[in-house]
């Protein structure tokens, strides 16, 4: 049982159960159809790359997947990141784990 909120005396009305089953049963009273929920995230991919102080035949750079919302703002449809690179060989793949998935 939900307890009185001070709004309930002045409400004409009071419902007492979950939003989404009101809402489903005030749909389905009026004959409309709930349109399906779709999700839409936009990724970016943040690419920096400086010049290494000591040794110009390096470069230092980070590749950082993350939402256009804030870089800690979570994805939750990846699971994890390859980055590997078909025009160098020697170098490792890597896979990123967990959030925010980062390599420097």
């Amino acid at each position: 049982m939900l307890e009185d909120t001070p709004k309930d005396k002045k409400a004409n009305l009071v419902i007492h159960g979950r939003v989404d089953e009101v809402i489903a049963g005030v749909f389905n009273f009026l004959n409309l159809r709930i349109p399906p929920y779709v999700r839409i995230d936009v990724v970016q991919i943040i690419f920096k790359q400086f010049a290494r102080r000591t040794d110009k035949k390096y470069v230092k750079w980070s590749l950082m997947i993350a939402s256009v919302h804030g870089q800690r703002a979570p994805l939750p449809f990846l699971q994890s990141v390859q980055v590997f690179f078909p025009e160098r060989p020697e170098l490792k793949t890597a896979v990123l784990l967990e959030q925010p998935f980062e390599l420097k």
